[in-house]
C-alpha cells in the first residue's frame, strides 16, 4: 500500500526476528543491539513493539487493522483528563454559584502542588483563608473529595487493542464523538490488566516529510530513491551537520543541539546516535567528558578493563542503558536477563529499594567470583546506578538517529524538494512555517508568492525556487482550492480575474476565500492592483453569478458567451501603499512573507535624513 513506515522504536530494535520479519529495518547486530532489552525469560510483562507510520496515513492502518480483525475485535484506547488541585478548585467554585474572580482568589494562594492538602501545607495565606472564610472552607473540602478523580475522556494518541472474540464480552466500550468507532472505557493500563494486548500504531510527521521528499525527487527527476539504501558516509550530509545546519532535521532542530553538533563535529553514524542519546537534561554534565575523550583518546581511563570493549564505542563514557547491562555482566556475571532486572530497578529505585540492596549483594559476589576487589565493584555499582536515573535506550536512539540522517541526507542533497514537503508539513502552524522559509532564505532558495495559475495545494518546486502552496493561505480550505486547481486542469491557465470568476465554481470559492487569495497576492500575475480587486469583487461576483445563469439557460450575449466588453463598468482604485499590503499579506498568511513594516520605517527615516 506504499504507507511509509519507520525504521524501528523502542527496544524491539534490538531484536532479530522483529528484523528478519520487516518489523523493524535496522539489523541489531550490526549496532550492537541487546535483545534481552525487548524481552528475556525474566520479563513478567508482555513486549511493546511500537511502530511510526506516516501521519497522513495512519488512519489507514488502523482502518486496516478493522478490516483484518473485524470491526468487533478492535477498538482505540481511552485517555483520562484527571482533576487536579487548581482545576478542581474551580470547578466546584462554578457549581457552588461562586464568581470567577472569587475562585481565582483562592488559586493565586495555591502553589503547584498536585493536591490541595499539600497546597494547604505550603501555602499559609490559603490555610488562613480557608479557617477565616467559610465559603473557602467549603469549596476546598468539597474539592479534596473529587480530586484525583477522571474529568473527562478522550482517545489515546496511539493505542489499539485487538480482542480474540467480540470486545463487548471482554471490556466496556463507548463511541468516539468525532467518528462513532469504538473506544474501550479503560485506559492503557487496565486494559492490559484484564489480559487485551495494546498496539501502538504511532503518527510521525517525518516520515511524512521524507515520503512528500521522495515524491517530489521523482516527480522532477524520474527516479525513485529507496530511502533505507543511501550511503551513510555522503560528504554533504556530514557538512551539513557539522555546521548544525540542521533546521527541519529531525531531533536536531534545537539551538543546544545545533551548538552540540558544531562543537562535537560527527563524522559517523555512531557518533550521531551517540549525540540523541546524550542531549537530554539527565546526562548533561558528562557531554563535556565525551567530548574530552573523544579529542583525547589516550587519556581515557576505563574503571576495569573488562569495561573497555562496551565503552569503547562512547569514548569511556556510559551512554546507553544496554551499556549498564553489559557491565553487569562481564564484572559480575549477570545474566542479560538479570541484568535487564538490574536497569529496571536502578532506574526507579526509589520505587525498589530492597531489590536494588539484594541485586547490589549478588553484583559485589559476583565481581568478587571474576577478581574484582568489593572497593572497586561497589564504585561501579555508584556509578552505573547513578548513570541509570537517565540513561538511554540505544535500540531507540539507533532508529532515530537513522532517521535524523536520512532527513540531513534530503535536506543537503536535495535541498528544494525536501524544504518545498517541509513547508508544506507546517501548513496551520504559522510559527513553524515562518521559521521554515526563513531557513529557506538562509539557504538562498526563493519562495514564489502563491498563484493561482501555478499554485498547488502543496508547496511545490519551480526551477530553483519553491512555489508557495495555496494550503498556506487562511480561509481557503482544501476543498476550495481542490475545486480551483481541478478547473484551471480542465481549462487551462485563467487569462484574468474575470475569467477566473466565470470559470470556477463560485459555491466551492466563496467571497472569502477570493477575498484571501487577492490579498495574499495569488492573482498579481493577473493584476497588481490588490485594491481594484477587493472593490470590484462584489460586482464581478454579480457579474460572473449572472454569465453562469445566461450559459446555463442558453443564452448568448451580443458579443460572445464571455467577452469582456460584457463587464460592467468599474471605476479605478488607487493601489494600496505598501504597509496596507503588507498588513493584509499578513492577516491571510501569518507572517510577512516579502517585507516587514520596520523595514519600511526604516527606509523613511534615511530619506528624512537625506531631505
Amino acid at each position: 500500500r506504499g504507507i511509509p513506515v519507520g525504521p524501528g522504536r523502542g527496544s524491539a530494535a534490538g531484536s532479530v526476528v522483529a528484523y528478519c520479519l520487516g518489523i523493524t529495518q535496522l539489523d541489531p547486530l550490526k549496532y550492537d543491539l541487546l535483545f534481552e532489552r525487548f524481552l528475556n525469560e525474566e520479563r513478567i510483562s508482555l513486549p511493546d513493539i511500537d511502530v511510526d507510520f506516516c501521519m497522513e496515513r495512519r488512519g489507514q492502518v488502523i482502518d486496516y487493522v478493522r478490516r483484518k480483525y473485524g470491526e468487533d475485535r478492535v477498538a482505540q484506547i481511552a485517555a483520562f483528563g484527571f482533576l487536579k488541585a487548581r482545576a478542581v478548585v474551580k470547578d466546584v467554585g462554578r457549581a457552588l454559584g461562586r464568581s470567577f474572580s472569587e475562585t481565582n482568589a483562592i488559586t493565586k494562594l495555591m502553589p503547584p502542588e498536585k493536591t490541595i492538602e499539600k497546597a494547604l501545607e505550603k501555602s499559609p495565606p490559603l490555610e488562613q483563608k480557608a479557617r477565616s472564610e467559610a465559603w473557602v472552607g467549603e469549596i476546598l473540602d468539597v474539592a479534596k473529595k473529587l480530586q484525583g478523580m477522571p474529568r473527562h475522556a478522550s482517545v489515546h494518541a496511539a493505542g489499539v487493542v485487538i480482542g480474540a472474540s467480540n470486545l463487548k464480552e471482554i471490556v466496556p466500550l463507548m463511541r468516539d464523538k468525532r467518528g462513532g468507532r469504538a473506544v474501550t472505557q479503560l485506559d492503557k493500563d487496565d486494559v492490559e490488566k484484564i489480559g487485551l494486548v495494546k498496539f501502538d500504531i504511532l503518527g510521525l510527521d517525518t516520515l511524512t516529510v521524507i515520503d512528500h521528499t521522495l515524491n517530489l525527487i521523482q516527480r522532477i527527476t524520474g527516479k525513485r530513491i529507496e530511502i533505507s539504501q543511501i550511503p551513510f558516509d555522503d560528504p554533504k550530509t556530514w557538512e551539513l551537520l557539522q555546521h548544525g545546519d540542521t533546521t527541519g532535521v529531525f531531533q536536531l532542530e534545537s539551538r543546544g543541539m545545533k551548538d552540540l553538533l558544531r562543537r562535537m563535529r560527527p563524522t559517523n553514524i555512531l557518533e550521531l546516535i551517540a549525540l540523541i542519546a546524550l542531549y537530554r537534561p539527565g546526562p548533561m554534565n558528562v557531554i563535556k567528558d565525551y567530548l574530552a575523550n573523544r579529542a583525547n583518546p589516550d587519556s581515557i581511563h576505563y574503571d576495569h578493563p573488562l569495561l573497555e570493549q562496551h565503552l569503547k564505542e562512547t569514548y569511556g563514557v556510559m551512554v546507553y542503558q544496554e551499556q549498564v547491562m553489559m557491565a553487569a555482566r562481564e564484572v559480575a556475571g549477570f545474566s542479560l536477563a538479570r541484568a535487564d532486572i538490574l536497569r529496571k530497578a536502578m532506574s526507579k529505585k526509589q520505587q525498589y529499594p530492597e531489590l536494588i540492596a539484594k541485586l547490589k549483594r549478588e553484583f559485589i559476589e559476583g565481581a568478587k567470583k571474576k577478581g574484582v576487589s568489593r572497593a572497586l565493584a561497589e564504585r561501579i555499582f555508584g556509578k552505573m546506578s547513578e548513570f541509570l536515573g537517565y540513561g538511554f535506550n540505544k535500540s531507540h536512539s539507533t532508529a532515530y538517529g537513522i532517521l535524523s540522517y536520512y532527513t540531513a541526507y534530503l535536506k543537503a542533497n536535495y535541498p528544494l524538494q525536501y524544504m518545498a514537503a517541509l513547508l508544506t508539513r507546517a501548513m496551520g502552524n504559522e510559527a513553524k512555517l515562518k521559521a521554515q522559509i526563513a531557513d529557506c532564505k538562509e539557504m538562498g532558495i526563493e519562495i514564489l508568492p502563491p498563484d493561482v495559475n501555478k499554485s498547488d495545494w502543496a508547496f511545490t518546486v519551480e526551477g530553483d525556487k519553491i512555489r508557495f502552496g495555496l494550503g498556506g493561505i487562511k480561509n481557503l480550505g482544501i476543498s476550495a482550492a481542490n475545486s480551483l486547481i481541478s478547473t484551471r486542469e480542465k481549462e487551462g491557465e485563467f487569462s484574468s480575474f474575470y475569467h477566473f470568476l466565470k470559470s470556477v465554481d463560485l459555491n466551492k470559492i466563496n467571497r472569502r476565500a477570493i477575498e484571501s487569495l487577492i490579498k495574499a497576492g495569488a492573482f498579481d500575475s493577473l493584476d497588481t492592483n490588490r485594491a481594484q480587486l477587493i472593490h470590484w469583487l462584489p460586482r464581478a461576483m454579480e457579474w460572473a453569478q449572472r454569465m453562469k445563469q445566461a450559459q446555463k439557460s442558453g443564452m448568448s450575449s451580443l458579443f460572445g458567451p464571455s467577452n469582456e466588453v460584457e463587464l460592467p463598468q468599474l471605476e479605478p482604485v488607487a493601489p494600496w501603499d505598501k504597509k496596507t499590503r503588507l498588513d493584509h499579506e499578513k492577516e491571510v498568511l501569518g507572517f510577512y512573507l516579502y517585507d516587514h513594516p520596520g523595514c519600511i520605517l526604516r527606509a523613511d527615516k534615511a530619506d528624512d535624513r537625506h531631505r
